[in-house]
């Protein structure tokens, strides 16, 4: 396996995926209650960032780059959800300030549970430019909730993504991520077709349910693999 190359491991690994509860998102908020709390945002597109505020989460990317979308259009807003590492959001507010683009980024703190939701239901991208991720449960919320995901290829679940059609996969390049988000604002059907495909990528290998499935069959077969070294032994030893 790729992920343990650097460390020399010879023997077999799997990885299974973290997951969410389903019937967490079985209900969905009705559509306009975060909109509702921004005024601002009435009549305007939301691209949304959900995770912490923290260096490693590509904020100096998404900065250049929603100032490069900002500059181009007045139909966006930028939805920052999520909590304050150490204070980085100033540096994060001091970028975007510098691309004129601070006027129409929306700072929410961390938001749980129903009005976690209702961001999610009422945004129209999801965005994650990470550096590094190694999984990225955020984009499997948004997935759940239907929005269309625009990650790094740094984001550990990108694979997946771009093989289920569920989003856009972008290098650390500003203009590529500014690019997906153009696309996507600009095609809402793309957006519907690539929300129903992430939600379906959900259903079929994020949800708990389908979690605990793959893991029983990791330990089924270490156990067929356990037996069978033992039955290979015992007949070594008949046959001395």
């Amino acid at each position: 396996m790729w992920l343990t190359e650097p460390f020399e491991i010879k023997a077999p690994g799997v990885v299974v995926p973290n997951g969410i509860d389903p019937s967490e998102f079985s209900h969905l908020p009705a559509h306009g209650l975060f909109r509702h709390k921004y005024p601002e945002l009435r009549g305007k597109k939301i691209v949304l960032f959900l995770s912490r505020i923290n260096f490693k989460k590509g904020l100096d990317i998404l900065a250049r780059v929603f100032g490069e979308v900002a500059r181009k259009r007045d139909d966006v807003y930028l939805v920052l959800t999520g909590p304050d590492n150490q204070g980085y959001g100033a540096k994060v507010r001091a970028w975007l300030q510098e691309e004129g683009a601070l006027g129409r980024s929306i700072f929410t703190g961390m938001l749980l549970g129903e009005e976690k939701l209702a961001a999610l239901r009422d945004s129209d991208i999801f965005v994650l430019p990470s550096y590094t991720e190694n999984f990225g449960i955020a984009v499997v919320e948004a997935m759940a909730c239907g929005l269309p995901v625009i990650i790094s290829n740094k984001v550990n679940i990108w694979r997946e993504v771009s093989d289920g059609g569920a989003g856009i996969v972008t290098d650390w390049d500003s203009h590529q991520v500014a690019e997906a988000i153009a696309r996507l604002l600009d095609d809402r059907n793309l957006r519907e077709e690539m929300g129903e495909r992430g939600k379906k990528l959900v259903e079929e290998k994020y949800t708990w349910p389908e979690v605990a499935k793959e893991m029983i069959e990791v330990y089924e077969q270490i156990l067929d693999s356990h037996r069978a070294n033992r039955f290979r032994d015992s007949e070594r030893k008949l046959d001395h």
